[in-house]
C-alpha cells in the first residue's frame, strides 16, 4: 500500500489525472492503468503541476506480498518485500518496455523464490531502479547501500557455484547474467554489464555445443525467452562494437522452432516483436561476417556471393514480415491505443498528429520505427554504399516521427525533488582526446538521497522550483535509442539529424546497453569528425600520423553546422565531399565509465554495387596501397570518453 506523507490529497492516482479519466483508486496501483499498460505513479499533486511552494513529498512504499509466488519466503525482512513489491509494480513493467512483461514476472519470480542468488540480484535491482527513477521523491535512506550489499550477496552465492550445479540449472545462470547485466547497466558500468551479457552469451552457446555433441543425452536447455533476451543482447553489442565481446563472438543458435515460418498475419504486438527480432539478429550476424572478411583484406569472389545468397535469403523474409505486419496493423484495435489523446503522457511537447483521432500504441510505434529502418539499412547493405541512404530520407521520417510519438506517449514529465538541474549532460567539452589522451563528459544526476542524519526540518525548500525533467527510463525491450542514433549519425539531412539529436538529449532513456546521453555525445563528436572529413583532401590523408592529428584535433565545426550537409551533399564544396570518408567503426567499453571511439578517415573510391563488404570497402586500416597519393588509403584513429553515473 502507497502512504502519503501529506494531510490534504485529492482523490485519484497522478497518472489518471494527468489522463483525465476516472481513477477506480484501487491501491497501489490502480486497475485502470494496470489494464492500460501504464505504470500508476501513485496517489499525489500531479509533480508538473508547476507549484513551487508545495510541500515536499515522502513516498512510501508499503511491501504487501503481490503474488503467491513471494508470500512463501517467512524470512524475507520489511525492506526486502518491499524491493520485491516495487520490481513486480513498477521495474518490471519497465523493463519490458511497450510489450508484455511476461519473462520479467513470469520466469524471474519463480526462481526468485527457490534460489538466494537471484532472489538477491532481484532485490538488488529494484532498488537500484527505484533510486534511478526516483528523481521527484525521496529514495529510502542507504537505498544505493541496500542495492549494492545485495548485489555483493549474490555474486557470494554464484561464487560457491561449481561446474555440476550450473549444469543442473542452467536457468539459473543464465538469469543472474541477465539481472547482472541490467544491475550493470543501471549504474552506468556499460563495460561490466557487458561482460555480464558476454558471460551469458558464452554459457548459452557451450550448452547448445554439448547438446549437440551428445543429442542422445538429456540436457537442461534454457527457455526460449532467456535464449531470445541474450540474442537481443548480442544484437545490441554488435550494434555498439563487436570489439565489446573481447574476444571471437560466440556462435549459439537463435531458438528457431517459433520463427522458422512467416505466419500470413501476426495475432499481437508480442508475435510481430518475435519475428523482427529474429530478422535483426540474422541481419547483424551477416554484416558482422561480411565486416570481419572486408577487414581482412580483399573478399574474394566466391565468398562474396556466398555472401550475397545469404543476403537475398534475408530480405524475402523481412518483405513476408512486412506484409503480416501491414495486416496486423489494418485491424484499428492493434494500431491505436484505447485511450484518449489527452491520456498520452505528459511529456509531449506538442498533441498526436491531427490525422490520429487518439494516439497509436507504444509497442506499434517501436515495430514501425524498425520496419522503415529495415527497408534503409537492407538498401545501403544490398547497394554496398551508405549514400544510398539519402534515397530513403521518407524512411528516417517515418522511423523518427514514430519514435518521437513513442516518447511523447511514454515519458513523464516531473520536477526533482532536491531542485536539483536536469540530468541533461552539458555540451561536450572542446579538447577531445585523441589516442593517448582523455576527455571528460560529466553528467549532473538530479537524483538526491537526503542523509540519514538530516532533520526534516533541516531540509530547505528551493526559492525558485526547478525546471520539469523528463523522468529516467530503463529498459530492455527493443527501444528507441539505437534508432536515434542511427538516424543522428548516418543522415545528411540537418533538419532529420538535428531533431534525432535533440530527442537524444531530451527522452533520458537507457536501453540496455544505449545511454541517450552518451549517445547524444557520441552524435556530436561524429558531427565534428564527419566536418573534418568534407574540408579534408586525400593528400592530407598522407600526412605524418602527428600532422594528420594535430588538424583532426584543432579543425573546428563553424557555426555548429557542416557545411553542404544538406542530402545528397551536392551544390557549393561538394567536390571535396568527394575525396574523404569518415566512418565511425565502433564504441568500446571500457572500466571506470569510460568508452572508446574508434573510427576512420578514407579516401573515397568507387564500389561494386551488389558486393557485400564492409563500411571501409574492404580496406585494411592504416594500409597504403601502391599507387601514390590518388591510391584507397584509410587512417584510423581512436579517443576516449568518459561519463559520471
Amino acid at each position: 500500500m502507497i502512504r502519503i506523507g501529506k494531510t490534504k490529497v485529492r482523490t485519484g492516482c497522478i497518472t489518471c489525472k494527468r489522463r483525465r479519466v476516472k481513477c477506480d483508486e484501487t491501491r497501489p496501483s490502480c486497475n485502470r492503468c494496470v489494464k492500460a499498460g501504464k505504470s500508476c505513479e501513485g496517489y499525489a499533486n500531479d509533480p508538473s503541476s508547476g507549484r513551487g511552494s508545495e510541500p515536499v513529498k515522502f513516498v512510501v512504499y508499503t511491501p504487501r506480498n503481490p503474488s503467491p509466488v513471494l508470500s512463501e519466503q517467512p524470512n524475507l525482512d520489511w525492506s526486502e518485500r518491499r524491493a520485491f513489491s516495487y520490481y513486480q509494480d513498477r521495474t518490471a513493467l519497465e523493463l519490458a518496455g511497450p510489450f508484455q512483461p511476461d519473462f520479467w514476472l513470469a520466469t524471474m519470480l519463480p526462481l526468485a523464490r527457490e534460489d538466494g542468488s537471484v532472489r538477491h540480484a532481484l532485490i538488488a535491482l529494484s532498488s537500484m531502479h527505484e533510486h534511478y527513477s526516483g528523481v521527484d521523491h525521496f529514495s529510502p535512506a542507504r537505498s544505493v547501500d541496500f542495492a549494492l550489499n545485495h548485489y555483493g550477496k549474490a555474486m557470494r552465492e554464484v561464487v560457491r557455484f561449481n561446474h555440476a550445479q550450473l549444469d543442473q540449472n542452467l536457468d539459473r545462470a543464465l538469469v543472474l547474467c541477465a539481472l547482472f547485466s541490467a544491475f550493470e547497466s543501471l549504474q552506468g558500468q556499460y563495460h561490466e554489464a557487458c561482460n555480464h551479457a558476454v558471460s551469458g552469451i558464452r554459457i548459452l552457446a557451450e550448452e547448445q555445443r554439448n547438446a549437440s555433441a551428445s543429442p542422445n543425452q538429456p540436457r537442461l536447455l534454457p527457455s526460449d525467452d532467456l535464449a531470445r533476451f541474450f540474442v537481443a543482447m548480442g544484437r545490441q553489442i554488435l550494434e555498439i562494437g563487436g570489439p565489446n565481446f573481447l574476444g571471437p563472438k560466440p556462435k549459439f543458435y537463435r531458438t528457431g522452432t517459433t520463427t522458422a515460418h512467416m505466419p500470413y498475419q501476426f495475432t499481437s504486438h508480442e508475435h510481430a516483436l518475435l519475428h523482427v527480432e529474429s530478422l535483426l539478429a540474422e541481419l547483424f550476424d551477416y554484416v558482422e561476417r561480411a565486416e570481419t572478411l572486408a577487414y581482412e583484406g580483399p573478399v574474394p569472389d566466391d565468398v562474396a556471393q556466398a555472401l550475397l545468397a545469404e543476403f537475398h535469403a534475408i530480405k524475402p523474409r523481412f518483405e513476408e514480415w512486412q506484409a503480416a505486419f501491414e495486416r496486423f496493423s489494418a485491424v484499428e484495435s492493434n494500431e491505436y491505443s484505447r485511450e484518449t489523446p489527452e491520456s498520452c503522457s505528459s511529456a509531449a511537447s506538442s498533441p498526436p498528429s491531427a490525422q490520429h483521432a487518439r494516439p497509436r500504441s507504444a509497442a506499434f510505434l517501436i515495430l514501425r520505427a524498425y520496419q522503415a529502418l529495415m527497408v534503409a539499412f537492407l538498401a545501403r547493405v544490398e547497394s554496398n554504399d551508405e549514400a544510398v541512404f539519402k534515397d530513403h530520407g521518407a524512411q528516417f521520417w517515418t522511423a523518427l516521427d514514430a519514435v518521437e510519438e513513442f516518447i511523447q506517449c511514454t515519458s513523464t514529465l516531473v520536477r526533482p525533488v532536491d531542485g536539483g538541474v536536469s540530468p541533461r549532460p552539458p555540451p561536450p567539452p572542446s579538447d577531445w582526446s585523441t589516442s593517448t589522451s582523455t576527455s571528460t563528459l560529466t553528467s549532473i544526476s538530479a537524483t538526491n538521497v537526503a542523509p540519514a542524519s538530516q532533520s526534516l526540518s533541516q531540509l530547505q525548500l528551493p526559492q525558485n522550483p526547478p525546471p520539469v525533467i523528463t523522468r529516467p527510463t530503463f529498459s530492455l525491450a527493443l527501444g528507441v535509442v539505437p534508432t536515434l542514433f542511427l538516424i543522428a549519425t548516418r543522415s545528411r539531412d540537418l533538419a532529420l539529424r538535428d531533431k534525432a539529436l535533440s530527442l537524444l538529449r531530451s527522452c533520458n532513456r537507457r536501453e540496455g546497453l544505449w545511454d541517450s546521453h552518451l549517445a547524444a555525445s557520441v552524435v556530436d563528436r561524429v558531427i565534428d569528425l564527419r566536418t573534418k572529413a568534407r574540408s579534408m583532401s586525400r593528400a592530407q590523408l598522407l600526412l605524418a600520423d602527428a600532422d594528420l592529428l594535430a588538424y583532426i584535433q584543432t579543425t573546428e565545426r563553424p557555426s555548429g553546422r557542416e557545411p553542404n550537409a544538406s542530402l545528397g551533399g551536392g551544390g557549393e564544396g561538394a567536390g571535396l565531399d568527394d575525396d574523404v570518408d569518415f566512418k565511425l567503426l565502433d564504441i568500446t567499453f571500457l572500466p571506470r565509465r569510460r568508452c572508446a571511439l574508434r573510427y576512420a578517415f578514407a579516401a573515397r573510391q568507387a564500389t561494386t554495387q551488389g558486393t557485400p563488404t564492409s563500411m571501409l570497402h574492404g580496406d585494411v586500416p592504416g594500409h597504403f596501397p601502391p599507387g601514390g597519393a590518388g591510391a584507397r588509403c584509410v587512417r584510423e584513429f581512436c579517443e576516449e570518453l568518459r561519463w559520471e553515473r
